[in-house]
């Protein structure tokens, strides 16, 4: 039987994830899976109860493909800032492409 100390950060994460929302994108009507860079910004912030899962994964999603394995609490916050209000000025460029930007903190 695994202990929390045998999850790898991964696992805890998503596991965290779960229950911070309750578990409500399980409780929902399955809807046909979408490519993360397929979403446009206003896409994104549109989304009420699930906004900050959203954004977690584009974050998750940009940090890995930059290759950002530091978890600096300031700056992914200051990241996300940057990404909602450029979200909001260009709400249908590609959210994916916004957050890279967001996180590069051009």
């Amino acid at each position: 039987m695994r202990t929390l100390t045998d999850w790898s950060l991964k696992g805890f994460a998503c596991l965290a994830l779960v229950v911070m929302t309750g578990g409500s994108a399980l409780a929902e009507e399955k809807a046909a899976p979408k490519n993360l860079g397929d979403f446009k910004c206003k896409e994104i912030m549109v989304l009420t109860d699930d906004r900050d899962v959203g954004v977690a994964a584009l974050l998750g999603f940009s940090m890995g493909k930059s290759g950002i394995t530091a978890l600096d609490l300031e700056k992914l916050s200051a990241a996300v800032d940057r990404f909602t209000d450029d979200c909001l000025e260009h709400p249908n460029a590609p959210a994916l492409e916004r957050m890279g930007k967001a996180l590069s903190g051009k």
